[in-house]
């Protein structure tokens, strides 16, 4: 990995494992309720059905939220200003989630001077 400035190797880090984390989710969620499925009686299997439906749509959105995180950090690393606003946005919402400390180190990564001053240079560049 080519050197990255300020603090955005540990933002690359921390959305690295929410990607894991949303990942394995959505696989929990596709495959889990089938194994709830032979346990209920047949009067149930209606449940079962909206279960399996529920898992199906709440696992392929995690997995697709893994899938976005990936392209951001895609571009965190070729220093696209959309990306690290993105970046920031994307870690004050896991504030408010079970990835806090993903959060609190990703804004503490985004936030970082060095890491403010090379985005806002590469958009300088860009624009000229």
């Amino acid at each position: 990995m080519a050197k990255l400035p300020g603090r955005l190797r540990l933002v690359v880090v921390c959305f690295r494992i929410s990607t894991v984390l949303y990942i394995l989710l959505g696989l929990f969620a596709i495959v889990g309720p089938t194994f709830l499925i032979p346990s209920l009686p047949p009067e149930e299997a209606a449940v079962a059905g909206i279960f399996v439906i529920f898992g199906l749509i709440f696992g392929l959105v995690s997995i697709g939220i893994a899938i976005g995180v990936e392209v951001v950090v895609w571009y965190l690393k070729q220093l696209r200003y959309w990306a690290w606003v993105t970046a920031i946005v994307i870690s004050a919402l896991y504030l408010t989630s079970i990835f806090l400390p993903l959060g609190i180190l990703g804004l503490l990564g985004l936030l970082d001077a060095e890491t403010q001053a090379a985005f806002q240079a590469a958009r300088l560049r860009r624009k000229s």
